[in-house]
């Protein structure tokens, strides 16, 4: 009988990816029954109550997507409602000239709470709860990346190349890739992955890691943005899940925390491509990358970044 190391490894990733399926419905599966359990499916916060309106339908669905490498050629950006600000502008329009195949699409929150409410409702109690709006901008983002796939941006994100000029660098595993980035070389730095910006296929079990992280500090009672919903908890979820992944596969993979790194399906991209202005170490380019400078004119900063493929220019509109 032929072992199983006779397949060329198939076998084996077979195994691993059963096996990190099964963990993440264990996960999902014990967060619900404990919240059943302890009556912690109601409102722990103060409530967001939309307005009463006719239920609409989701703006588009994935068999209209065309992809490249597995990830959906989508742009998600989202404010409050189509309104946006003059300020953004001309980045949201960056992205519409730089990805004239790519379906770009803005979410407002109506849009937000319709996805949350049809395809993610036993997270609905603890999305409207939430006492700050960018808690549930923040988590809605994960759901983008999880359902839909594609790249999301905010607002006060600028592209500089197209990002298939991106994709067609990355290593992926067609189908079944995440992929967030460091902002700068102090990796220890709590919040040095930000949300800002994220990439994914649809369906990767990794935002839903995500979205169970959220609902456990949910419960635990921490009520601090970034810590909760923001880039505090996308830098431990990717250390958690990573770590998670090790132990099922054996995998103990060199320099996760030095950047350009793979762990399977899980990307995190080396700092200077998505983030080179870097907010903690701002003084080296705030003289044109600052907001209230790349708001007037962002050629500058754009120049300073030949290797990057977005800069962000740091406004923290949520404050």
């Amino acid at each position: 009988m032929k072992s199983l190391h006779t397949y060329n490894g198939v076998t084996r990733f077979i195994i691993d990816k059963w096996y990190l399926g099964l963990l993440l419905v264990s996960l999902v599966c014990g967060t619900v029954l404990y919240l059943k359990h302890e009556h912690k499916f109601r409102p722990i916060r103060s409530s967001f109550v939309p307005a009463a309106t006719p239920p609409r339908p989701l703006p588009f669905d994935n068999k209209q997507i065309s992809t490249n490498k597995g990830i959906p050629m989508l742009i998600h950006q989202s404010w409050k409602d189509e309104n946006v600000p003059k300020q953004f502008l001309n980045w949201q329009q960056q992205w519409k000239d730089l990805h004239p195949r790519w379906h770009y699409h803005l979410w407002t929150d109506e849009d937000n709470r319709e996805l949350v409410k049809k395809h993610y409702p036993w997270f609905l109690s603890t999305y409207d709860a939430f006492p700050m709006g960018v808690m549930r901008a923040d988590s809605v983002r994960y759901m983008y990346m999880h359902h839909y796939g594609g790249v999301y941006g905010d607002l006060d994100m600028d592209p500089l190349k197209p990002t298939d000029d991106l994709i067609e660098t990355l290593d992926v595993t067609i189908n079944h890739s995440a992929i967030v980035g460091y902002m700068g070389t102090k990796y220890e730095h709590a919040h040095n992955v930000p949300n800002a910006w994220m990439m994914s296929s649809p369906g990767h079990p990794f935002w839903m890691f995500c979205l169970m992280r959220i609902m456990t500090n949910n419960i635990n009672g921490e009520n601090r943005a970034e810590y909760l919903t923001g880039p505090v908890l996308l830098k431990e979820a990717v250390k958690e899940y990573t770590e998670a992944n090790q132990r099922i596969t054996g995998q103990n993979v060199k320099g996760v925390d030095h950047g350009d790194t793979k762990i399977n399906d899980l990307h995190i991209l080396r700092p200077g491509l998505i983030f080179p202005y870097n907010w903690e170490d701002s003084e080296k380019n705030i003289d044109v990358c600052g907001a209230d400078k790349a708001i007037i004119n962002s050629d500058p900063c754009r120049k300073r970044f030949p290797d990057a493929f977005t800069v962000t220019y740091w406004t923290h509109s949520w404050e």
